[in-house]
């Protein structure tokens, strides 16, 4: 597999990666320019997973499946987005995870990776400032469920969020805490981690209150975190793949 997009990702995909912005002769190619764009970070995307070993869980079939949820969020708004606005949904939805902190600890603040592959993909300026805003909005870890004020009226900017967490909710984000769990050598469960065997137990456990305990968590861990399986901790409120 390449950086999880064999099987994965449409062939378009594949061979809109090595797409160029012009032929030899200088003639624009016959892909619109904000498909070229996606393109050509799509191929920085795949180089990044592949330098890296990014699993799974996280890597660019995961990068495909919420870009390919944005793209529809996109295309089915009511009020049209400007190109810029579009390029920079999809944008920022393919390399959320570019600086995952898990992954890339001294990135992570920056987002230089993904900085790095917009510009080489030949974003704007703009477009890039735009597209990392939205990054910053994705992380249930570092935001929960806030929102800033901007969203009500532009409430793209969280497509990116909304897509990513369709990725990490149900089967799927079974699947991927699993990956990610057996990526790091972590244990799947730990003598605390909660065991509900019926319906009503589970609703026990999924409420408002203990995923703001997973916040809190989050804010201020113990000294011993680190030694806490992601399964466990992650799973005090959110889905272990976020």
């Amino acid at each position: 597999r390449v950086g999880g997009f064999s099987g994965v990702c449409p062939r378009s995909w594949l061979r809109r990666s090595g797409a160029s912005r012009r032929s030899g002769s200088g003639a624009t190619m016959p892909v619109a320019e904000a498909d070229a764009t996606v393109a050509r970070a799509i191929g920085g995307l795949i180089q990044l997973c592949l330098e890296t070993g990014i699993d799974d869980s996280h890597g660019a079939g995961h990068a495909a499946a919420v870009l390919h949820h944005a793209e529809a969020a996109v295309a089915a708004a009511a009020q049209p987005l400007s190109e810029a606005r579009a390029l920079a949904v999809r944008l920022a939805a393919l390399l959320h995870d570019a600086d995952d902190k898990k992954y890339f600890p001294k990135t992570c603040r920056t987002y230089a990776n993904a900085r790095q592959i917009m510009s080489d993909a030949g974003a704007a300026p703009a477009v890039v400032e735009d597209a990392l805003r939205m990054i910053s909005l994705v992380s249930c870890s570092s935001n929960g469920n806030a929102a800033p004020p901007e969203a009500r009226t532009s409430p793209e900017l969280l497509w990116p969020r909304w897509a990513d967490r369709l990725e990490a909710s149900g089967e799927v984000g079974v699947v991927r805490c699993y990956q990610y769990n057996r990526h790091v050598g972590a244990p799947l469960s730990v003598d605390q981690t909660p065991r509900p065997a019926t319906q009503e137990e589970v609703w026990r456990h999924a409420t408002e209150e203990r995923f703001e305990e997973y916040q809190a968590f989050l804010s201020s861990p113990p000294p011993n975190a680190r030694g806490l399986c992601r399964v466990d901790v992650e799973s005090r409120g959110t889905s272990p793949a976020l």
